[in-house]
C-alpha cells in the first residue's frame, strides 16, 4: 500500500530540488560564458543527481528497494545470513567509493587549473559522498544503522551537509563565472 511521505522527506525533496535548480544555472552558465566542457556537463549530471534523488524521496524508493532486498533474501531461503550478506555488500561498498574517490581525487588534481574546476570537483565528490551514503543506507546493517539513525543523527548530518556542499559550490561557481573581466 502506497504511503503519503513524511514532511521531512517532502522538506528534503524540496531541498533537492532547490540545489538542482542551483546546478542547473551553474550549467548554464558555464555554457554561455563558453567555460570547459565537462563544466556543463558535470553541472547538467548533478542537477539531474539531484532531481532524481527528489523524485525518490517523495515516492519512498530506498525504502521500496529495501524491502524488496529483504523479501528476495526471504525467497532465497537466506534471511537468516543477511548480516553475512549486508556485511560483504557494505565492505564493497566502502571499498568502491575509497577506489572511486581516490581516482577522482588524482584525476581532478591533474585538471584543476583555477577556483572553477575546484567547484566542479568538490561538487563531484560530494556528490559521489552521497551515492555512498545512499548505497549505505540501503545496505541497513543494524549497526551501520545505529550510527546513522542513532542519537547524533549522523544520516542527516551526511545528508544535508553534503548538500549544502553542492550548493555553495554551485552558487559560488556561477559567481566567479558570472564576475571574471571579458
Amino acid at each position: 500500500m502506497f504511503e503519503l511521505p513524511s514532511l521531512l522527506s517532502f522538506a528534503a525533496a524540496g531541498i533537492y530540488c532547490v540545489t538542482g535548480s542551483v546546478c542547473a544555472i551553474a550549467g548554464s552558465t558555464a555554457r554561455t560564458k563558453r567555460q570547459d566542457y565537462w563544466h556543463v556537463w558535470a553541472w547538467c549530471l548533478i542537477a539531474l543527481l539531484f532531481s532524481a534523488l527528489a523524485f525518490s524521496r517523495i515516492l519512498s524508493l530506498e525504502d521500496i528497494l529495501r524491502a524488496d532486498l529483504r523479501d528476495w533474501l526471504r525467497v532465497e531461503g537466506a534471511i537468516s545470513s543477511r548480516r553475512v550478506w549486508q556485511g560483504y555488500a557494505l565492505a564493497a561498498a566502502i571499498l568502491i567509493s575509497a577506489v572511486a574517490g581516490l581516482l577522482g581525487f588524482f584525476k581532478l588534481s591533474r585538471i584543476t587549473n583555477s577556483r572553477r574546476d575546484v567547484a566542479v570537483g568538490l561538487a563531484l565528490t560530494s556528490c559521489g559522498a552521497m551515492l555512498a551514503l545512499i548505497v549505505v543506507r540501503v545496505i541497513s546493517l543494524h549497526a551501520v544503522d545505529q550510527l546513522l539513525y542513532g542519537r547524533f543523527k549522523l544520516n542527516w548530518i551526511g545528508d544535508l551537509g553534503l548538500t549544502v556542499t553542492v550548493v555553495f559550490a554551485a552558487a559560488f561557481y556561477v559567481q566567479t563565472v558570472r564576475s571574471r573581466p571579458k
